[in-house]
């Protein structure tokens, strides 16, 4: 159980990095585009002057910069996304089994309490039975024996007995 729970855990932590990475590129992307944008809106307006020029090469080289360095802290190699990939199945999979163990846990606990229910109902008729034995021991002062049976079973019984027919109480 510890096992599954500290599967679940860094699953947990492993969505919340991708999460962030995602975060993190979506936010570099933006920027680079902002910055791609108003490097472009530069060269439109700019005049011949030189000091614009020089602005405008050096805003593009800490663009390129940035974009270098940003992209290649961001972008996965095919072996990092491949093993992202494999996570990713790994945590679907393992919460695919979790979902189960818990749908497993539910139907045992209503099996448990429909038997809990089924005893407490067998102790209620063992209550029922030994007060019925009770007057039955209080109905033993009696001689005779009576029998709530049908005429054949009564006829098997005397028969069983070595008795006759007569000799019963009809």
């Amino acid at each position: 159980m510890k096992m599954l729970q500290r599967r679940i855990v860094a699953g947990i932590s492993l969505r919340k990095n991708i999460a962030y990475l995602q975060e993190a590129l979506e936010a570099r992307t933006r920027e680079a585009e902002h910055l791609s944008a108003l490097v472009q809106n530069m060269e439109a307006s700019a005049t011949n002057d030189e000091v614009i020029k020089t602005q405008i090469a050096d805003l593009k080289n800490e663009l390129a910069n940035a974009e270098g360095k940003n992209f290649k802290r961001l972008i996965f190699t095919p072996m990092q996304h491949s093993m992202l990939q494999n996570v990713s199945e790994v945590i679907k999979r393992k919460n695919e089994e979790v979902l189960l163990m818990k749908r497993d846990l539910k139907e045992r606990e209503e099996l448990i309490q429909q038997r809990e229910i089924d005893i407490s109902c067998l102790r209620g008729q063992v209550k029922e039975a030994l007060l019925d034995l009770e007057v039955a021991d209080d109905d033993e002062d009696s001689d005779t024996l009576t029998c709530d049976c049908s005429s054949e079973d009564e006829q098997i019984l005397i028969d069983d007995l070595g008795g006759d027919d007569s000799s019963s109480n009809k």
